[in-house]
């Protein structure tokens, strides 16, 4: 294995504090609740859990930066005993909403998981499937091991490897040309590499996603200029020229982007 300092790789790579998470996530609530009722958990995922013995009629199962409950509410369909938990309270609120017109009773906690005492909620190795689907929720080694930690079975995260936003990839490529700013480096291996190096071995299994968004084009310009600070001098971006080229892109304030990434199942026996 590569002798790299992944724990301190990944925190670097952590660039918003928890109160810009709180507000970024809920100002996307309803669009993800919208998601919700369309879509669902993926099958496939469940199948997965369900043969391994990770999901299973009575199982207690916390689920990490739940969101508006797309995957809480699957497990509670499969008669789980889930607890929720996210840093956003519109998320909570839309998570509790769709619950009620589900039907199910799920736990819902408004919470941000590097801030949880879990000893004092009763969360040490209290859970048969601790499970995480692509939160910032697990950012570094110490909230990884908290899921470890929370499992008397199984833990379950999906991550990115890698994320690559096309329409910031278009200005990127005119104004620092060479230099891959569009590609978000996702927590994936960090994480696989974090777990080998405490002797766990880790399930990893990869595939390839894509999809298109469409967003605010001013909400877009203040994420874009976050992630583009590192990569000039004193953090001067060229903002009136990123307006600019938003501005271009967008239909009534409105801009489309197609995202390319690559994800990782990461399941492991606690």
């Amino acid at each position: 294995m590569l002798n790299l300092p992944f724990a301190d790789l990944w925190a670097a790579a952590d660039g918003r504090s928890l109160e810009q998470e709180r507000l970024f996530w809920d100002k996307r609530a309803c669009d993800f609740s919208l998601l919700t009722d369309k879509t669902g958990a993926d099958g496939r995922l469940l199948s997965f859990l369900g043969k391994r013995e990770a999901l299973f009629k009575g199982a207690r199962v916390l689920d990490i930066g739940c969101g508006a409950g797309r995957h809480a509410l699957a497990f509670a369909r499969r008669g789980a005993q889930v607890t929720g938990l996210d840093i956003s309270p519109e998320m909570i609120a839309c998570a509790g909403e769709n619950a009620a017109k589900s039907g199910l009773g799920v736990d819902l906690l408004t919470l941000s998981w590097q801030e949880a005492d879990l000893e004092a909620m009763g969360f040490i190795r209290a859970f048969d499937l601790v499970f995480s689907s692509r939160s910032p929720a697990i950012n570094s080694e110490e909230a990884l091991l908290r899921m470890h930690s929370a499992s008397r079975a199984y833990c379950f995260l999906i991550a990115f490897i890698f994320r690559d936003d096309l329409l910031l990839a278009r200005y990127t490529d005119a104004v620092l040309p060479g230099r891959a700013a569009h590609r978000h480096v996702g927590g994936a291996l960090y994480a696989f590499n974090i777990l080998w190096s405490h002797g766990i071995s880790p399930n990893f299994l990869c595939e390839d996603v894509n999809w298109v968004k469409e967003e605010d084009a001013d909400e877009k310009f203040d994420d874009y200029r976050r992630q583009l600070r590192p990569f000039f001098p004193d953090g001067r971006v060229p903002e009136v020229e990123l307006r600019d080229f938003l501005r271009k892109q967008s239909v009534e304030g409105r801009v489309e982007r197609e995202i390319t990434a690559k994800t990782a199942w990461i399941f492991w026996k606690a």
